[in-house]
Parts: C-alpha cells; structure tokens; sequence
C-alpha cells in the first residue's frame, strides 16, 4: 500500500486542491485542473507508460490519501475529492478489479 498525507488546513479553494495534488501526486504540466482531469490521472496510477502520475501502482496495489485538517469550511473541496475517488474506484470496478484508492480522514 502507498500513502500520500493531503493537509486541508492549507487548502481554501478547488484550485489550491488541484494544486496540491498536481503537487504530491507527481500530474503533468499540462494537467488542467479539474475533476475529469483529476479522475484521468488518478485512473493512470495503474498504467505508468502513459505518463500521468509519478505516482504508480501495481495491478493488485491500493493508494491511501489520508486527509487531516478536515473542517466544515472545506467540505465542497473534500467531495470534489470524493467524486473523483469514486469514479476511479468505479472504473476499476467495471474493469473486474479492486478498488485502487481508499482514503482515511484523520
């Protein structure tokens, strides 16, 4: 299992989220910042050839995003995350896999 820690308490705003995540999780420049954006890199962890996330996972491998700082002043930012974790999940789902990504608020 590899972690990534994601600290809320220095993220404001959807693009400071996006920043972040291009940030640890290693996307290319010409990551566009935004939730289908960020559903296809994530998605790629499991493809490295393609280039989308330093970041990689093997076919069986799970990522945890463990979230701190959570408070009712970024909830809109934690479901842009929940959104796009589902639907990765999902696509691993439809493909006859486990779910790649778990996530752990702290």
């Amino acid at each position: 299992m590899k972690k990534i820690r994601l600290d809320l308490k220095r993220i404001t705003s959807i693009q400071e989220l996006h920043s972040e995540l291009k940030s640890i999780m290693g996307f290319p420049d010409f990551y566009s910042a935004n939730v289908n954006a960020l559903i296809d890199c994530l998605s790629s962890m499991r493809y490295p050839d393609e280039g989308m996330s330093k970041v990689t996972l093997s076919l069986t491998e799970i990522l945890l995003i463990e979230v701190v700082g959570l408070s009712q002043s970024n909830i809109v930012i934690l479901n842009n995350l929940l959104i796009a974790i589902e639907n990765v999940n999902n696509r691993e789902l439809t493909r006859g896999r486990l779910a790649s990504i778990y996530m752990c608020l702290l």
